[in-house]
């Protein structure tokens, strides 16, 4: 889910649609406490661990996550995607930083040329979104 979260945001940052009506979109589909707190502190660009979780306790579970997968003939594409952006946070020294500061991999990443831009386009970034977690929600349930 905070990968999720995290690309979601970023392609909004391209795009440049504003963080506003992706966490009111987030607010209304998905009323989850941790995903509205995760979202708003990558919105704000927080690293803090204060009300969350360090990046090296989130590769611990991810990894235990990853291991029961393997172990079991299957796979966790997402997963593997964000033990791969956590691992670059720790690489880079900020291993106690929030695991939501993952998003500053994608940023950092990120082609910087701007696509277009406009309701429809927002409209189409809702729709995907509601996509993705919905499979990943079907996935895993």
């Amino acid at each position: 889910t905070i990968e999720l979260l995290a690309e979601g945001l970023n392609l909004a940052e391209r795009i440049n649609i504003g963080h506003q009506p992706v966490l009111e979109f987030i607010e209304a589909s998905f009323p989850t406490p941790s995903w509205i707190g995760y979202s708003r502190k990558m919105a704000e660009r927080s690293t803090t661990k204060a009300g969350g979780f360090p990046v090296t306790l989130g590769m611990k579970d991810v990894g235990h996550m990853r291991d029961l997968a393997a172990a079991h003939g299957t796979s966790l594409p997402v997963a593997d995607v964000a033990y791969g952006h956590m691992q670059t946070l720790k690489d880079q020294g900020k291993g106690d930083q929030d695991w939501s500061s993952l998003i500053e991999v994608l940023r950092e990443g990120s082609d910087a040329s701007k696509p277009p831009q406009g309701p429809q386009v927002l409209l189409e970034f809702c729709h995907m979104i509601k996509v993705l977690v919905l499979k990943d929600c079907h996935h895993h349930g």
